[in-house]
């Protein structure tokens, strides 16, 4: 029997602040919320047709229909304060923070006797300008 097995983890990924990551950002988040915003315009005609159709045939609009599309509507809204949050947040950061984008998947050697939290948790990808500054292992204590 192996006495080690390569195991998936998540990495965090950051990124060193300074007004390129901070164009980069808020372009690719005005983008988002432009898009959503189309997306809810057509919505909005979409359940307006709904309504004019059922006021043209004297109908109640169905219930089950209109609470999917009240539901649908709060995404949108939602969806939208996020964005603008999030606008907001990339906008105020400092220059020389660190902002953290994510993670992303890596496989790591678990042998017996390894520390299951450092091997797990422990390593940050440091980018500045879209390149790997620092790998960091973070040790953890238990």
């Amino acid at each position: 029997m192996s006495s080690s097995i390569d195991i998936v983890r998540k990495v965090l990924v950051r990124s060193i602040v300074n007004e390129k990551l901070k164009t980069i950002l808020s372009n690719e988040i005005e983008t988002n919320l432009q898009n959503l915003e189309k997306e809810f315009q057509n919505f909005s005609r979409q359940r307006e047709g709904y309504l004019a159709q059922c006021r043209e045939k004297d109908l109640k609009p169905d219930y089950e229909i209109m609470k999917r599309m009240a539901m649908e509507d709060e995404k949108f809204r939602t969806q939208k304060e996020q964005g603008t949050r999030q606008l907001q947040e990339i906008r105020s950061l400092q220059d020389g923070q660190e902002y953290v984008h994510g993670t992303v998947d890596s496989v790591v050697k678990v042998g017996t006797g390894d520390n299951w939290h450092s091997l797990m948790t422990g390593v940050d990808v440091v980018l500045e300008d879209g390149i790997v500054k620092e790998i960091r292992n973070r040790e953890v204590k238990l």
